[in-house]
């Protein structure tokens, strides 16, 4: 996968399916610059740098069955992520909406923003069928990264 600028979040990214599916970076502008914890920190024309967290979780608060992308700031980050316009979309779900975090130290300081998508579901299973060719696109400040879903199939 990585020679194809494809990268999980960790090789065994698929232990906790069907409750939590992290999605792949998709580094076609060379702009990953490698994992931080659970994000993927990713080059960024105006912030030098910005962490991306994408997947799908059983719950976030009290919303289940969720698609989510949680955005950070990094140690390095070089300006504010508030001064920029984020969106966020996936090819198979449509536009995320924003989300609420709690006002901790963390989330102030590293600027967080979360967005997310419900899904209906009938059963856990069922997600994995349902993000297949999915992409997820995240568009901060007017730069574009894209984050491929887990079940991807990637020929040698």
């Amino acid at each position: 996968m990585n020679k194809k600028g494809i990268t999980p979040i960790r090789e065994d990214y698929k232990r906790n399916y069907p409750l939590g599916l992290p999605y792949l970076v998709f580094d076609e502008n060379k702009s990953f610059n490698g994992i931080r914890g659970d994000f993927y920190n990713m080059k960024h024309y105006k912030l030098s740098d910005i962490n991306i967290m994408p997947g799908y979780w059983k719950n976030s608060g009290d919303i289940e069955n969720v698609l989510v992308v949680l955005i950070a700031m990094s140690n390095t980050t070089t300006s504010s992520l508030n001064k920029l316009k984020v969106t966020v979309e996936s090819s198979n779900f449509g536009t995320f909406f924003k989300g609420e975090l709690p006002m901790t130290e963390l989330n102030k300081r590293q600027q967080r923003i979360k967005f997310l998508n419900k899904i209906e579901l009938q059963k856990d299973s069922d997600i994995i069928k349902k993000v297949v060719g999915d992409t997820i696109t995240v568009n901060i400040g007017g730069q574009l990264y894209k984050f491929l879903n887990p079940e991807i199939e990637v020929s040698k």
